[in-house]
């Protein structure tokens, strides 16, 4: 159980990934309610009622700072799931004060498999054409994607790898090893090359998800893609470092 040396529960924002329904966020969200925590789920720019407006990164990025200027108005610290990770470093790039006291990281889009012969094909492919999406049907939004939110997604990726900036805050991130869209081993030894004295990776592996797993892996934020003692084990990771750290 978090205790908090104020009267007011530790706000957490949750934030999720490209792609993803909030209601697969739930059980993150009630299992740290239940915990002491005041977390609050925050919709990406695409996935709420405008899906237009993550057709350039200009326009997502700016909805994105938009919809942060409403919860850093008091302390709090982050949960970031995969595009929503990579957003909010950018956010953090981008603005040095209101900053949070801590972030965990799962599954950051930093750093992508395969990521520069992608970027080759989401340049020649027409903006208007779709790909069918990957996403467990359970925790995702739209069931194909459109080739300009990829080009979205990737803009940001380079726009956060070409700043090479260490993270400003203490940082636990969670990441499996066999997850499709991450390239593990590219974001350990970057983050290693960039510093980060205050930050730490941590490999999940999950037995549970058996093969092809296709997507799966990557969905390290739901309760049905771990073993349930796994699972615990999880949310009370993330309950003893936010303790350590606020």
């Amino acid at each position: 159980m978090i205790n908090s040396s104020s009267s007011s529960p530790i706000k957490i924002l949750i934030i999720h990934g490209l792609n993803n329904n909030l209601e697969g966020f739930h059980p993150l969200r009630d299992n740290l309610k239940s915990m002491g925590f005041d977390p609050h789920l925050i919709t990406l720019p695409g996935h709420g009622e405008k899906r237009d407006e993550a057709r350039s990164f200009e326009s997502c990025f700016k909805a994105f700072c938009d919809t942060m200027e409403t919860y850093v108005d008091s302390p709090y610290v982050v949960i970031a799931f995969s595009q929503g990770a990579l957003f909010f470093q950018l956010w953090m790039q981008t603005h040095s004060s209101n900053l949070p006291q801590a972030q965990v990281l799962l599954a950051p889009a930093l750093f992508i498999k395969n990521q520069k012969w992608i970027e080759k094909l989401i340049k020649i492919l027409p903006a208007f054409s779709f790909i069918k999406s990957q996403t467990p049907k359970k925790v995702r939004r739209y069931s194909r994607l459109y080739i300009w939110e990829y080009r979205t997604l990737f803009e940001a990726v380079r726009r956060f790898q070409s700043a090479k900036k260490a993270f400003p805050v203490p940082t636990l991130v969670l990441v499996d090893p066999q997850d499709e869209l991450i390239s593990v081993k590219i974001l350990e030894s970057t983050l290693r090359e960039w510093n980060q004295t205050s930050t730490r990776i941590e490999l999940i592996d999950r037995p549970v998800i058996k093969a092809p797993g296709i997507g799966k892996h990557h969905v390290i934020f739901h309760p049905d893609y771990f073993e349930s003692g796994q699972w615990k084990n999880l949310i009370e990771k993330i309950e003893r470092f936010f303790s350590a750290e606020v």
